[in-house]
């Protein structure tokens, strides 16, 4: 967990040398910044410009945000960029509070869509209509789910077909069994006709030899657009499972990919078999045998 930063200054707070302090109108400043705030004649919020009062312009005298440099105090101990509690209240960046909610207005066009109520009194998302941010969480986390499982089985059935092109191949193979057998059954063909077949016979062989390299080719083809095809869906797995994994906030901002990736893959996913070919094996290669009439 990164520490919570001044948002004039944007240097991170500190427990000691630079502790969060709250104006009247309940933003969140440093003391660097607030000092120099009050060098000013007129003394407003950087932020809300609303006038600040505070007694004889003393930095001491403005009220420690105790709730933050609680936070901050326990990020400095457990190591910097360290989480502590990933169960823990989820912040809002503007104002340092604690936000319960998510702002649902349609029209809204404010970035961060986390409300705490000083958003909800104050800020950006005054007077919005408000959702909970847990009933939002939970309705992401169930979308993702939804897409890793469809996803998931999705894979599986292209790594099934992978395995079909593999028997495939191997049954094209000119040392494969099924393709010994094809032979075998080409030559009893012309052994049954006894006389002036050999040339024929041997022509025959080789036209399954081409036809055979033919399909093997094709199928090749096929397994490696469908490689192609089980590597991009194996990345767009581990994207759903990277934003399954990401904090709330983050997850939030990410709602509208989130809802159009699962989208897409539900789209996908429909009709698994119309986006696997069927590999063809050796009994698919027909070879047009000769029929002989003898007197």
């Amino acid at each position: 967990m990164i520490l919570p930063t001044c948002e004039i200054c944007e240097e991170s707070y500190r427990s000691e040398s630079r502790i969060p302090k709250n104006l009247n109108c309940g933003h969140v400043i440093c003391p660097v910044c607030a000092s120099k705030l009050f060098e000013n004649p007129e003394v407003k919020c950087p932020t809300c410009r609303q006038p600040i009062e505070v007694k004889d312009r003393d930095v001491n005298n403005l009220v420690t945000n105790f709730g933050m440099l609680k936070i901050i105090r326990e990020i400095e101990e457990s190591g910097k960029n360290k989480k502590i509690d990933t169960a823990g209240p989820t912040w809002c960046n503007a104002h340092q509070e604690v936000a319960k909610f998510i702002c649902v207005n349609t029209d809204c066009d404010v970035k961060c869509k986390l409300m705490c109520r000083t958003c909800e009194e104050f800020g950006d998302h005054k007077d919005h209509k408000r959702g909970l941010l847990r009933d939002e969480v939970n309705m992401l986390k169930a979308i993702l789910k939804k897409s890793e499982g469809r996803l998931s089985k999705f894979i599986d059935t292209i790594e099934n077909s992978l395995r079909d092109f593999e028997k495939a191949e191997n049954s094209l193979s000119s040392d494969s069994n099924a393709f010994m057998d094809t032979i075998n059954e080409i030559k009893g063909h012309y052994d049954s006709m006894r006389k002036n077949i050999d040339v024929r016979e041997q022509k025959s062989i080789e036209e399954l030899g081409i036809l055979a390299e033919r399909q093997l080719m094709e199928n090749r083809n096929k397994v490696g657009a469908l490689k192609s095809g089980h590597r991009y869906f194996e990345d767009k797995l581990a994207e759903i499972k990277r934003l399954s994994l990401l904090d709330e906030s983050i997850l939030i901002n990410e709602a509208g990919n989130i809802k159009s990736m699962a989208d897409a893959t539900e789209s996908l996913v429909q009709n698994p078999s119309a986006n696997t070919p069927i590999p063809l094996s050796i009994h698919n290669v027909k070879v047009e045998l000769p029929k002989f009439q003898f007197c």
